[in-house]
């Protein structure tokens, strides 16, 4: 990274090595300057602590403004109307447009991280979280053609994988950044170096309080001429030591992005958290695949009062799930089932009417976002509604309609024969 002599934190010397006094001279500088921005606005912080410049574009300014708008309609949304898809809807919108605003690099970003890695980093981010919002935004919005639960299963897969290939990726090209980033070899002299102090915390479960300790991060810095430019920069990533293994006056073969010449490969620097990253993303894929195998196959456990029974394809129905789920519709009465060709289909406010050539099956309201067509066949479960047996009119009382793409009677019931 280029080396800014402007920010605050970055401390130079010519100092490779340092003392027990100067490493404690320096963390009392940071407790100072922390102290002394309590008292500083938000930018006077962000600038001293981060080297962020305020000055947004009008872009920005008008992406911020949509979230703030779509974070208000959130909760009204949940408040005054109730409506969880609403609130889904614009909680998804405020990351479509968070994920914008990250993916054209409009995000803030510290001096002491502004780096290739961290920018290509920033941008995937961005354009994951771009893609995945606006895939929830569509399921949302096309949830009627979805059956059941299926919907959570296809935003299940969408967000474990999206984790998924977030994870495995970040972790790779912490790896491998040297192959497609950092590609040109030059030498470069060491003529000072600059230290970091950060902080972290910890928290006590014994005692219940947070622990914050301090900690020195150190590179050389590099001079250098690229394409008649002068640059002075810093090692990408600071490495977590007070000392430096680079001599001051010597001359290095250090590895920059030819793209942006001050950015340095640091070949200290750890990969720790990239192999926790791997972890995790393996985890998260593994589900994902465990989600979609099951869930988009139709491989289901289903739990009935015997057990669970697991089978393959479409869901196995027998006579005593069907007893135990709709025994309130059946009341201890006979029930039949039987399968049915749709004849016609009629139109009633916000429902629809299925009508079936037997003149004995009464037609059955359902909401017209079910998606039926005339012909399609479908299971009919049903019982005999004594009253209309003798005229042999609409005697037959639906209770539930079964799709057979879906769902397989294995029972013993059968088609009432009078």
């Amino acid at each position: 990274m280029l080396y800014d002599k402007s920010f605050e934190r970055f401390k130079f010397s010519t100092d490779q090595f340092i003392d027990q006094g100067t490493a404690t001279e320096l963390k009392s500088d940071y407790d100072s300057l922390t102290r002394r921005l309590l008292h500083d606005d938000y930018r006077a912080v962000n600038k001293a602590m981060y080297g962020y410049d305020q000055e947004g574009s009008k872009l920005s300014g008008i992406i911020l403004a949509a979230i703030m708008i779509l974070g208000m309609a959130s909760v009204i949304a949940f408040a005054l109307m109730k409506n969880i898809d609403g609130v889904l809807i614009s909680f998804a919108g405020i990351f479509l447009l968070a994920g914008v605003m990250t993916l054209l690099g409009k995000s803030l970003i510290g001096k002491h991280q502004n780096t290739s890695k961290e920018r290509f980093k920033m941008r995937l981010r961005g354009f994951i979280i771009t893609v995945v919002s606006a895939a929830i935004i569509a399921l949302e919005l096309n949830k009627d053609k979805f059956d059941g639960a299926m919907i959570y299963i296809v935003l299940f897969i969408f967000l474990f994988g999206a984790a998924a290939l977030w994870l495995i990726l970040f972790a790779f090209i912490d790896i491998f950044a040297k192959v497609f980033l950092y590609r040109e070899i030059i030498d470069a002299k060491c003529i000072g170096y600059v230290r970091l102090v950060s902080s972290d915390s910890v928290e006590s479960s014994t005692m219940n309080v947070n622990r914050r300790f301090l900690y020195i991060m150190t590179s050389p810095v590099f001079e250098y001429n690229y394409n008649g430019q002068h640059i002075e920069a810093l090692y990408d990533d600071f490495v977590v030591t007070d000392s430096s293994d680079v001599e001051l006056g010597t001359y290095e073969s250090i590895r920059i992005n030819p793209r942006h010449p001050e950015d340095i490969y640091s070949p200290k620097a750890t990969k720790i958290n990239s192999i926790v990253y791997v972890i995790f993303g393996l985890f998260a894929a593994a589900a994902t695949i465990l989600v979609a195998y099951f869930g988009l196959s139709g491989n289901y456990t289903i739990e009935t009062g015997s057990g669970s029974q697991v089978v393959s394809g479409p869901v196995s129905v027998n006579d005593e799930m069907i007893e135990e789920m709709y025994a309130s519709d059946i009341d201890g009465r006979e029930w039949y089932i039987e399968t049915m060709t749709i004849d016609s289909i009629e139109t009633s406010d916000s429902n629809i009417i299925l009508r079936f050539e037997d003149p004995g099956m009464r037609g059955v309201r359902i909401p017209s976002t079910d998606q039926y067509e005339e012909g399609d066949s479908i299971y009919i479960l049903y019982t005999i509604d004594e009253e209309y047996l003798d005229s042999g009119a609409q005697y037959k009382d639906t209770f539930i309609l079964i799709d057979p793409d879906e769902y397989v009677y294995i029972g013993n019931h059968g088609a009432y024969e009078g």
